[in-house]
Formats: structure tokens, sequence, C-alpha cells
């Protein structure tokens, strides 16, 4: 199973399971063991709940039960609007659409190219089309919100008014939830980065970030002079943007290096946030209360505010908000007033991540508080909140405890070592869970949302149901542990460890990502850069890391078996192997998980480079050679990588190809590496 089942030797100890834990987070654990023995997922666990209970459901959402049922698939969208809470305006907007189609033309033209930016994946979908990783990743990585924002620029004004209520729907979402807003997460494992390359990164984003900004209140204005309303959550989502500021370590690492680039006019303007404060918090919850039917704030607001606090750290705004949805116990101050709205799941994320990485001081004692009440709570614990609290224990360095959690989650029947991994987990249904994609992430969350208001509204009605769906664990399950023994203030955790947790991950079904190598590959360079020959971060350890980081890009991007197996029997280091190859399962990937991307070559060559001057078995003058032929020859491969570049026509299939030239010649080099000190 995991390195902690096998007891394997993990930082010098091996972790025992009757190790004393606290009692919350042994509360929780005996809560999950229990729990989440069911053979059902949580997609299976949803469809089955909806299915036995479809007249209960369709009466309670209002929908009229004719003699023959309505398909499932129409109570289950009903559903998921209504768990959101946008029913009613979805609904509206379809009826002032379509009063709407009799008095304006529609130009053709126009509104096929905008249609042909906003669908560029020709396929025709069904459900199971939705659940294909391969299908979706061909859909999403085509869009263009510029070239989308364009088309839509030319429709008449205002241009909502003009499309189908289905299409303007999914370009609301386009546009109100794009993923990429809340990046440049990646800097923040930028090792060693230049000064140069993280201010340039930075403002990069930050300009997008502007014009995306830009580019909703346009789409706003557009909707009020169309009179079409907006749902609470795409105003909440403008909300979070309007406020949004970076994890505080991404902040830290910009201030450094606009600091040492002398930029200091610079810094105010690039780091500038629009303040968070109890003036603007308390505007806008008059402003929604004001604007609400019930005359309160939608729980999803209130964890939108939330978010927004945490990431300013406005404690006056989060005690606000703590005692409005009854959570006193987390005050210093209790108060017994009744709870204006009661906390999610959400809600409990939201917390479980602040008090473990709140910046001015982390607070165990409130973390557990929200273990303690998400414990004795009605919702059912999920893969990401278990994910959750893992990563807060690590980071409050409770590791028992979190090793405990890790295996009392493989306590589940499932999940033994004669019968996991098997095929069933790379159905639809499992992959979905494994949350490898946005798109699966955004699925599974709509899914959790149905089941939440399914089960509340069963509980409602007093109809008792069998409702616990299997918990398994995913690449966020496992990627705190190793973000852990791989810190640089870790130096106990051994090479063997890594080599092991590689082996481990995939035999759990699990895929090995590009960040996941990163993070092994930095590594090497912190255990190499002080000068301590001993360590077993050796060149030896290194070269099996670098191949199997070749041997999975390899086996998910080469198109026929044969040459997959060749090429991975070429380099494939016996340590590494598994009975059970989980990247032949995503072919249809096509690598997108593990990436010979610049910045990968980079810290390739470095960890190298650093093992190689570490290395107590070559002499100095030797080193010296090898080294500069590596600075040597890397440098003329990015000048090759550059031309190849410079030189990529406009044709999107003669870029592909050329992109595929510029990876061939990388992993070259790479494999150059990795022979370099045995052929020198």
């Amino acid at each position: 199973m995991t390195i902690i089942l096998r007891r394997r030797v993990v930082c010098n100890k091996v972790y025992r399971p009757n190790r004393l834990v606290h009692t919350v987070v042994g509360n929780f654990a005996k809560r999950l063991k229990n729990e989440s023995g069911s053979a059902l997922s949580l997609l299976e666990r949803t469809t089955k709940l909806v299915s036995e209970n479809q007249e209960v459901l369709q009466d309670y959402l209002e929908v009229g039960i004719n003699t023959q049922r309505p398909p499932i698939s129409d109570v289950w969208n009903s559903l998921l609007l209504k768990a959101k809470g946008i029913d009613k305006v979805s609904d509206e907007r379809k009826q002032l659409l379509l009063e709407g189609k009799k008095h304006v033309r529609v130009p053709q033209i126009a509104y096929n190219k905008f249609l042909k930016a906003l669908y560029p994946f020709k396929e025709v979908y069904t459900h199971q089309d939705e659940l294909s990783l391969g299908s979706n990743f061909a859909r999403f990585s085509l869009i263009n919100h510029d070239l989308i924002y364009k088309e839509y620029s030319e429709l008449p004004k205002p241009a909502p008014l003009y499309m189908e209520p289905n299409h303007l729907e999914e370009f609301l979402d386009q546009f109100f939830f794009l993923r990429d807003f809340i990046r440049p997460t990646n800097m923040g494992r930028s090792f060693k980065s230049s000064s140069k390359v993280i201010y340039a990164r930075y403002r990069e984003q930050a300009n997008r970030r502007k014009n995306h900004i830009s580019m909703c209140s346009h789409i706003i204005e557009d909707m009020k002079m169309a009179g079409l309303p907006l749902s609470t959550q795409e105003r909440n989502r403008l909300i979070f943007m309007s406020f949004f500021k970076d994890d505080h370590q991404i902040i830290q690492k910009v201030t450094r290096a606009v600091e040492a680039l002398n930029l200091g006019e610079e810094k105010s303007r690039l780091l500038s946030n629009k303040d968070f404060n109890w003036k603007s918090y308390k505007t806008i919850k008059e402003q929604f209360i004001q604007e609400s039917s019930e005359g309160k704030l939608h729980i999803s607001t209130y964890n939108t505010l939330l978010s927004i606090a945490c990431r300013h750290d406005c404690a006056v705004v989060l005690n606000d908000i703590l005692h409005d949805l009854g959570l006193d116990f987390l005050l210093e101050v209790t108060n017994e007033s009744k709870p204006i709205a009661s906390a999610n799941r959400e809600t409990i994320e939201i917390l479980l991540s602040y008090f473990s990485y709140n910046p001015r001081g982390k607070n165990a004692d409130k973390f557990y508080s929200v273990v303690k009440y998400l414990t004795e709570s009605n919702i059912t614990p999920d893969i990401r909140i278990v994910n959750e609290i893992i990563k807060g224990l690590i980071r409050l360095e409770r590791m028992d405890e979190a090793n405990y959690v890790l295996y009392c989650l493989f306590q589940n029947p499932g999940l033994t070592l004669n019968t996991y991994p098997d095929s069933s987990q790379f159905s639809p249904e499992r992959i979905i869970e494994k949350g490898l994609t946005y798109e699966c992430k955004k699925y599974y969350k709509e899914v959790l949302q149905i089941y939440d208001f399914v089960k509340h509204v069963l509980n409602e009605k007093n109809i008792s149901v069998e409702s616990h769906f299997e918990v398994r664990p995913n690449e966020s399950t496992f990627k705190p542990f190793l973000d852990y023994y791989c810190s640089p203030t870790n130096a106990n955790f051994s090479a063997e460890g890594v080599l092991a947790y590689i082996r481990d991950a995939e035999e759990n079904g699990l895929i090995l990502t590009t960040r996941m190598f990163q993070v092994i590959f930095e590594k090497f360079i912190t255990m190499n850069s002080g000068h301590h020959p001993d360590t077993d971060w050796s060149y030896d350890m290194l070269n099996a890391v670098t191949s199997k980081f070749l041997h999975n890009h390899d086996i998910m991007t080469s198109s026929h078996p044969s040459e997959r197996e060749s090429v991975s029997k070429l380099i494939l280091d016996d340590r590494l192997s598994t009975d059970f190859d989980s990247a032949k399962v995503y072919q249809d990937l096509k690598g997108r998980f593990i990436k010979v991307s610049d910045h990968m070559v980079n810290i390739i060559t470095q960890a190298h480079i650093t093992v190689i001057n570490n290395s107590g078995f070559i002499d100095s003058n030797k080193k010296k050679s090898i080294v500069h032929h590596i600075k040597q020859s890397k440098l003329e491969l990015f000048e090759c990588v550059q031309d190849k570049r410079k030189s990529t026509p406009m044709r999107r299939d003669q870029s592909l190809s050329v992109n595929e030239e510029v990876v061939y010649l990388k992993k070259a080099f790479i494999i150059d590496l990795i022979d370099l000190v045995h052929l020198w």
C-alpha cells in the first residue's frame, strides 16, 4: 500500500498506527473509517439517491409530474441549479431572452463566429463524453478567452440579448469562473528563479487579471443594459476577483524580487490590492441583504466574504461572519444568539486552511475545533475535506496525526492489497474523484453540491437513506507528505523513501505529475548544496528519478504500444517498476501531467550539476570539465529551441509539430545527462 502501511522508514522512524494522536483527530479518523467503506463512489451514490427518490425530489422542486416520468437528467440539472441557488435566475434569464427574440434580429455571421470561439471543440457531447478526460482536455485546451471576448464585442449591443439562453449561460460561466485567474500559484515552487524572471511572470499575470476584470465589468454593464439579472454566484465571483489577494508566500517572493531589481515605484503598483476592510464588507453585506428575497445573505456569499477576509487577514470581518454562522466557539467572546445561516463544507475547508496557514500565526486549537465541529456535524466527509485536514496537520507539523488519518483512510475494505488497484478505479466515476483536471474538479464539486442538497431534502422529510460513499485518496492526499519530507528543513528523509513514494503512488492508481517530480528534483539540489558527500541523494538515485520522469512522459505520449514498451525498457530503473502501470490508462491525456518544460529542464540540469559537485567519487578537475560541458550543452540546446520557436508557423498543426521537435531535443539532452558521468 503506502509508505505508511508498509511500515517503511520515513525520516529515520517507522510510523505505528497505535501512536497517541489528538482525540479530535482520532474521532474524525474513526468516523472516516466507519463511513468510507461503501462500495459506491460519490457519483454512483448521488445517482442512486436521485433515482430512488425521484418523485419526492420532483415534488420538492415543484416539477410537474406527468404519467410518464421525466428523464432523470432533467431532474439532475434542476437539482444542480437549485443546489447552487441559481434556478430562479436561470429561468428568469431564459424567459427574458425568449421574449426579447421577438424584437431583435440576430446577425448570423457574427453570431456563428462567436459560437465557434465559445465551442472550439466540434464533437457532439453525451453524458459519457462529459466524463471523458481526453475529450475534456481537447475541448478546454482550445478555448481562447481573448478570442471569445473579441467575437462577443462584434455582436450588437447589448450582446447578451442576442444570445440563446444556453449559450449565454456557458459564456458567463467561462468568464466569471476562469480557472487561471488565481494563478501564478506555480511561482510558489519556482526554485531559485532569478528576480527578473519572478518579476516578469508576476507582472504578466497581474496584467491579465486586470484585463479580465475589465472584460467581466463590461459584460455586467451589457447584462444591465439587456435587463438580465446576475446570479448570486456570479456576483460573488466578481467580488472575489475585485478583492483578490495572492498567497502571502507569493507576495513575499515578488516583493524580494522587485526590491532586488530596485523597482520601488513598481512595487506599490504591482502589489497593490483593493483594500478589504470593515467598511467595504458592511457595504457589500447590506447591499446583498437588501436585494435578497429572503432578507439575508446566501451561504455562498458568506463563504466568498470569508475567503476574502482570510486572504486579507481581516479579523473584524472574520469574527462577524463566524458569529452570523453560529461558529462562536471560534471567537474569544461567545454569544448564544441564533445563527443567520449554516456553515457548509466549503466554510469548513476555508477555516481549516486559514487556521493552519494564517500568516500572522497558525492556531492549532482553532484548527482542532473546526475538525471537531465537522466530526459532529451532518456533513459527510469527502476526499477534498480529508485532504484539507491532512494538509493542515502537516502545516502544523502534526505528522503522526496526519499519518493516522491517512492510515484510517486506507482501512476501506475496497483498498486492500488484494483488490486495489483494480480496473474499476479507472471508470469515469473514479477518474472524476481523482481530480486530475480542472474539469474533473469542477464536475466533482457539482456532484457534491447535488449530493448535499438531496441529502438535506430527504432529511427534512424524515426519509431514512444510506447516504455514505467511498472516499479514495488522490494526488492531493499524498502531495503534502511529499512536500513535507522533501522540504529544505527536513534533512532526514532518505532518497530511498522518495523511490518508495513514487512506487506507492502508482500502485495506488495515482498518476505522477510534473509538480511531484519538481519537488523531488529540488530535494536533490537542497541535499547536495551543503557539501555532504555521504548523503544518499546520490547521482545513481538522481538518475533513477530522472529515468522515471522520462519513462512516464514516453509512455503517455508515444502512439504505439510497441514503441512505448521499447522506450520504457531502455531507461526505466528496476527500483521504480510497478506491477500496475497506471500511465497506460491515461493515454488520451497525451502527456499533459508530465511536461518537459524549459523550467523542468533547468531544474533537472541544476540537480545534476549540484549532485556532481558534491560527489566524493569524482576528482575536482573532472567535476569542472563535466559541469562546463553540461552548461555548454544546455546553452546550445536552448539556442536551438529558440530558433525553432521563432520559426513556428501560425497553423496549429504545424505549431504542434514544432513543439514535438522541441520536446525531443530536450529529452535527448536529459538522456545525455543520465549517461554523462559514466561516459566521460
